[in-house]
């Protein structure tokens, strides 16, 4: 342990979530897609329940796909893995 967030901290902190998954980490994709709701009605974005259903999937789908063009290395496949956490992390397609 040398009090470097590295590679092995960030490997030991990003969970893959994927439909079907629970828990913390989907809460807190789900959190970040509320934050870019644009409406101001947190009754229309997605709902923050911790649960990956199909509402959650399309939210992270058009997001993938909004920003492949640009980050070729996302990939369009509903799963929020390490590069898809990392374009969410960094602000991409923020207000």
């Amino acid at each position: 342990m040398d009090g470097i967030v590295g590679p092995q901290t960030w490997g030991a902190l990003i969970v893959t979530v994927q439909r079907g998954s629970t828990g913390y980490a989907v809460r807190g994709v789900q959190e970040e897609f509320q934050f870019r709701n644009l409406s101001g009605d947190p009754s229309k974005g997605l709902q923050v329940d911790g649960i990956f259903g199909p509402k959650t999937e399309e939210a992270v789908r058009g997001f993938q796909q909004a920003i492949h063009a640009d980050v070729s290395s996302v990939v369009v496949d509903g799963i929020v893995g390490p590069m898809t956490w990392q374009a969410l992390v960094s602000g991409m397609l923020s207000l």
